[in-house]
């Protein structure tokens, strides 16, 4: 299976938007989708020096294995998830403890 994993950008910003919008309406938070986008591509803006988002489409096991090798290969001391609920099982499959909402796995090394 190929698996490509790349950093996302500004342009990703509605994309990754809409995926995290998913997880908050899953929780039941009652905001806006444009306004809850409009906010989230701020806060990608500003932190991009600190919080590195990454995109793929594959299969979920194999993807959180691509990531996690990235991870290691970059020297990153963890890696944070905002998971929807139905996926939280195949993070804490691939090593990732489950704290509140977030799901954070930390190298070996």
């Amino acid at each position: 299976m190929r698996i490509t994993v790349r950093k996302g950008s500004a342009d990703d910003a509605a994309a990754l938007a809409g995926f995290r919008f998913a997880a908050e309406a899953e929780d039941g938070a009652g905001v806006d989708a444009a306004d809850f986008a409009a906010d989230f591509a701020a806060w990608i803006g500003s932190h991009g020096d600190t919080h590195q988002p990454f995109l793929a489409e594959v299969d979920g096991a194999a993807l959180v294995a691509a990531v996690l090798e990235e991870a290691r290969r970059r020297g990153v001391e963890h890696v944070t998830v905002h998971s929807s609920t139905r996926a939280v099982a195949l993070y804490e499959r691939a090593g990732f403890r489950h704290e509140r909402k977030c799901l954070y796995w930390e190298s070996a090394s």
